[in-house]
């Protein structure tokens, strides 16, 4: 009896550590895109009395190194100047152009205050920094009038080293869309306060 139950305890670690070793043999990039990309369905379009609206990106190449590697700002933007915005207006009625001018996200580690959990890595936090820097600006077409201003956004998180990485890649990706929302109530009330096309 106790011969068959050690071998039983045998076969299960066997099959276990196998299953072990066949998980561990997942490419991590192949586990990017799980993450749905984000859809700002929380933003309804907006409608912009404009002929025309252009999104530029003026800084420099995506960096591979950055902390978060399935969702870029850069391409975040893009999508949601797309998705965000309507134009409207007719021929002759001017043109929006946001433009990205500068962006950036830190990673640091840092312990919690349990003294009891302090010695293991279960106990430490991913801490992400993200800011965000854009110019609009309205031209109306006939070179009269010409209208911008310039906006800085921030935020951060912290990430409980603990998480897996599928319920660490949606936080981060909840990250930056919390960033750009944040972002889009300042260009709306510009664009309806002192630039007076909403």
């Amino acid at each position: 009896m106790w011969c068959m139950t050690y071998k039983n305890f045998l076969l299960i670690s066997a099959l276990s550590l196998g299953l072990t070793a066949c998980g561990g043999s997942i490419d991590r990039h192949d586990q990017l895109g799980i993450v749905p990309q984000l859809t700002f369905a929380q933003l309804e379009p907006l409608p912009v009395t404009v002929e025309n609206i252009e999104a530029n990106i003026d800084v420099k190449a995506f960096d591979a190194n950055t902390p978060i590697a399935h969702t870029g700002i850069d391409k975040t933007f893009s999508d949601y100047v797309a998705q965000r915005f309507v134009k409207t207006g007719g021929l002759g009625a001017g043109k929006l152009t946001i433009t990205l001018q500068d962006h950036g996200i830190t990673k640091s580690v840092i312990n919690t205050d349990d003294k009891l959990t302090s010695w293991t890595s279960l106990d430490r936090l991913t801490e992400y920094k993200a800011h965000i820097k854009v110019n609009i600006r309205f031209d109306d077409g006939r070179g009269e009038t010409s209208k911008n201003v310039t906006l800085t956004q921030g935020a951060e998180v912290q990430i409980p080293q603990r998480v897996s990485l599928a319920e660490r890649e949606v936080m981060e990706q909840k990250f930056i869309e919390k960033l750009i929302a944040e972002l889009d109530k300042q260009i709306t009330q510009e664009l309806q306060t002192r630039l007076m096309i909403l």
